[in-house]
């Protein structure tokens, strides 16, 4: 068990968080996308008073790609909420490891000062596994 808990700490959530951003920028871009198909394709149209059976079929054609375009951008959005909770909680857990794992070295070290956990030291005495934390 404690292989994992070392393991957890030593995980680098960088490109975690940069696969976040980037489903944020796709839904972004697909938001943006949809408002422009309706300001400069259909919007115009309407207000040309586009009339007629091939006005009927590309006024339909238009919507359904918004549509389609608004359901992207909801699934990109979810997507990028989950793997931001997904980040933020696994750093929540890395930083309690961390502080448990310092927090346990210092009592080790004050009851017996020849004792050590096996990890190497730093300058100040603690671990070295205790500072490894991503945050770009």
């Amino acid at each position: 068990m404690p292989e994992l808990f070392a393991q957890l700490f030593r995980q680098d959530f960088c490109d975690l968080e940069a696969a976040t951003g980037s489903w944020q920028k796709l839904a972004e871009i697909l938001g943006d996308t949809r408002i422009g198909s309706g300001k400069r394709v259909s919007g115009p149209l309407h207000k040309a008073s586009w009339s007629g059976v091939a006005a009927h079929y590309g006024f339909n054609a238009l919507e359904a790609t918004e549509s389609k375009l608004k359901t992207a951008q909801t699934n990109a959005q979810l997507i990028h909420t989950v793997l931001d909770t997904l980040s933020t909680r696994m750093q929540a857990v890395t930083a309690a490891i961390g502080t448990t794992a310092a927090r346990a070295w210092k009592t080790r070290a004050a009851s017996s000062p020849d004792s050590h956990l096996g990890a190497e030291e730093q300058a100040d005495g603690t671990p070295r596994i205790c500072t490894r934390i991503c945050r770009a």
